[in-house]
């Protein structure tokens, strides 16, 4: 049923991760720090993320708000460098929306859930992660607070200006 929430279980996101993904690492000899970069579609202020299965569908926007979240927990006595991501998508008409999550450690695909239904259930649900996640209200996002033991808020900037400021190039 499509209406039904997939499971989200917090405890195994550190389980499952490396038997999806590989390691990132640049053998690179050359002598040279290189940057990397991913390159991602964009249709709308913000990329729907690489793993949603419809890449047709767009991040939702509406009253100025775009209904994606970037958060980060890092905490280096526990080695624990782990990232959810928070993301309401759409189809091009805004007749099906899917609340979408995905998290995992820094490098890796990770476990991902999809909350369909109409556009208020997915908002609830967007709304009900962001606070579970890093004890904030989403709609207090611009003045956030950070807690031991949560995830923080990472602003997400997809301009696509070229201008980067630590580029010496």
């Amino acid at each position: 049923n499509p209406d039904e929430e997939e499971e989200d279980e917090d405890e195994d996101e550190e389980s499952e991760e490396s038997e999806e993904s590989e390691s990132d690492d640049n053998d690179n000899n050359d002598g040279k720090n290189k940057k990397s970069y991913k390159k991602v579609k964009m249709s709308g202020s913000a990329p729907v993320d690489e793993y949603f299965d419809n890449q047709s569908w767009t991040v939702f926007e509406e009253n100025g708000i775009v209904w994606d979240a970037m958060l980060n927990q890092t905490n280096i006595g526990q080695n624990n460098n782990k990232f959810y991501k928070l993301q309401i998508l759409t189809d091009s008409d805004e007749s099906e929306f899917c609340a979408f999550f995905r998290w995992a450690r820094v490098g890796y695909k990770g476990q991902m859930s999809r909350t369909w239904g109409n556009k208020q259930k997915c908002i609830g649900a967007f709304k009900k992660k962001f606070h579970d996640k890093t004890l904030n209200d989403w709609e207090d996002r611009d003045n956030f607070q950070s807690y031991a033991r949560k995830y923080t808020y990472l602003p997400m900037d997809y301009g696509g200006d070229d201008d980067d400021d630590d580029d010496n190039d």
